[in-house]
């Protein structure tokens, strides 16, 4: 799965909708109200940075409901984060950048593509 629908598909799964083409055929984003952090840090609608971006990352990691999924998003992630036979998971998983978390996350809700 490409860069670009990793992060559409991540926008999508937290709200975002196309709100019109520009004049360029280049789409204008509109953020959920439901996620101040993205309106407040978005004032040109621009997608967020999911790839690069730790602080972004968080905030999609709680459009995870709680419960079943989240620890299903925690052992995906602890999978694409292990670093050979005697691994230590928490600290692994602390320090998961921004492109393996957003793996970890779309694998979670399905959307992951091969």
């Amino acid at each position: 799965m490409n860069k670009e629908k990793q992060k559409i598909a991540i926008a999508e799964a937290c709200g975002w909708k196309v709100k019109r083409r520009d004049i360029t055929g280049y789409n204008v984003w509109e953020p959920d109200a439901e996620f101040p952090a993205q309106l407040s840090n978005n004032i040109e609608n621009k997608l967020p940075d999911y790839l690069n971006d730790l602080n972004a990352m968080h905030e999609v990691e709680k459009v995870l409901p709680d419960g079943h999924t989240y620890w299903e998003f925690i052992r995906i992630l602890d999978d694409i984060v292990k670093h050979g036979p005697h691994v230590d998971y928490v600290a692994d998983r602390a320090s998961a950048n921004a492109a393996q978390r957003a793996e970890a996350f779309l694998r979670t809700i399905g959307k992951w593509k091969e």
